[in-house]
């Protein structure tokens, strides 16, 4: 009896401290987002304000992007080597830099628009070091029955702040300036920071250090290759954010010139705000499917949900509609994203969650930048809605393969 009750007073502390861990990690994560809700919307208002050119917007939203495609595979393989700590010090303190010399440099009178690039560059690159981190670690601080739920409360967090942060965001560019309203974003990285600083080492399975770097990538790339789920929700997931990367890299246009609203009030953030309601309502959907529909099932829905928003999106001529259309569009898109993160994180082992969510992640968000490149490079020729067609076509050929090759697919149990 008394060895029943230490042992379940030994569980309940744990239980206490994950918890606790947990919410530390919110904490840090949310500053984060704030810092990101405000980025989103001042960075390219900064770049179109300065240039005027609907393809530097373009240009800009793959450069957010392309750091998963070029350290992707680095960042994961690090991740599962060293403690969460010193990874999100580093990466924290990289992005409060990069931001920070914006604001300096605008009241130097010596700002650019390569440097505004450079900027983003530099700290999105940090970001992948830092989201490799993260995966790889919440696994062991939440035990993989309750990833779902996890991802469930970061994404409550996240809406909450994604709802108000980019239409205040919207307002305090177009009354201070987009460049120095990066200042806050800069402060956020640092509380961020701040918070590591307290947070207490998740006990975790790490590689082993006496390999290489290459042949830890290696054994990440081999897992998803030999395992059914994880490779072919990552293969199909780089259609959808293909498409999300034509329609990000057009948003600040599309709300200018498309639908004729100034950017100097909150319309722009709407239009993010848009995107975050329907992220949110995405995650609230997504255990309810889960429970109940396969998991090809799941990616097909969500990718004809996705291509229908678009669709209404790109041919919509009320702004206020339109908002609707791409809440529908988030929640599809966000459904299959979600859907393959948790089937990934839930049947990877411990020692390769970094390298493997950070890679499929490479793959499967990998096609943002190839989207709003490719944005870029039609918008002059075809326009906005020309261009954003072609995001849809993408998606309608995306759902149409994921009906084929998932058919039958069923969970997996987790790996040891």
């Amino acid at each position: 009896m008394i060895t029943l009750l230490i042992m379940s007073i030994i569980l309940n502390m744990s239980t206490v401290m994950a918890r606790l861990q947990f919410r530390t990690l919110l904490m840090a994560r949310a500053s984060i987002w704030i810092a990101g809700a405000i980025t989103a919307v001042a960075l390219p208002m900064a770049v179109y304000q300065r240039t005027g050119r609907a393809d530097l917007a373009a240009l800009l939203a793959g450069f957010i992007v392309t750091p998963y495609i070029v350290v992707g595979l680095f960042a994961g393989a690090l991740a599962d080597r060293h403690r969460i700590r010193s990874v999100a010090l580093l990466t924290t303190s990289a992005c409060a830099l990069a931001f920070g010399s914006i604001p300096v440099a605008q009241m130097l009178g010596v700002l650019t628009t390569p440097h505004l690039f450079v900027s983003a560059l530099v700290a999105n690159t940090a970001l992948v070091f830092f989201d490799a981190a993260m995966f790889a670690a919440l696994p062991a601080i939440v035990g993989r029955d309750r990833i779902a739920e996890a991802f469930a409360s970061m994404t409550a967090v996240s809406t909450v702040i994604g709802l108000g942060g980019p239409a205040l965001g919207g307002l305090i560019a177009g009354w201070w300036s987009p460049e120095y309203t990066l200042t806050i974003s800069a402060v956020m990285f640092v509380v961020s920071a701040v918070v590591f600083l307290i947070l207490d080492e998740p006990v975790r399975e790490l590689s082993h250090r006496e390999t290489t770097i290459l042949r830890d990538i290696g054994a990440g790339l081999g897992f998803i290759v030999r395992n059914r789920i994880v490779r072919s929700l990552t293969l199909l997931g780089l259609g959808n954010s293909i498409a999300e990367g034509v329609l990000s890299g057009l948003v600040v246009v599309t709300v200018s010139e498309w639908f004729g609203m100034t950017l100097d009030g909150p319309y722009l953030g709407f239009a993010y705000s848009a995107m975050t309601v329907g992220g949110f309502l995405g995650a609230l959907i997504l255990p309810r499917l889960g429970r109940r529909v396969r998991i090809g099932t799941i990616t097909t829905l969500g990718l004809i949900v996705a291509a229908g928003g678009l669709a209404a999106w790109s041919q919509q001529p009320l702004y206020w509609i339109g908002l609707v259309a791409l809440v529908v569009y988030q929640i599809g898109a966000t459904v299959v994203i979600l859907n393959g993160v948790t089937e990934r994180a839930r049947v990877t082992p411990d020692y390769l969650q970094g390298r493997v969510n950070t890679t499929a992640r490479m793959f499967a968000w990998g096609g943002q930048p190839v989207g709003a490149y490719l944005a870029a490079a039609l918008v002059g020729t075809i326009g906005i809605a020309g261009t954003q067609r072609v995001g849809l076509v993408i998606l309608i050929v995306t759902a149409g393969i994921a009906a084929f090759a998932l058919r039958g697919l069923r969970r997996e149990e987790p790996s040891n």
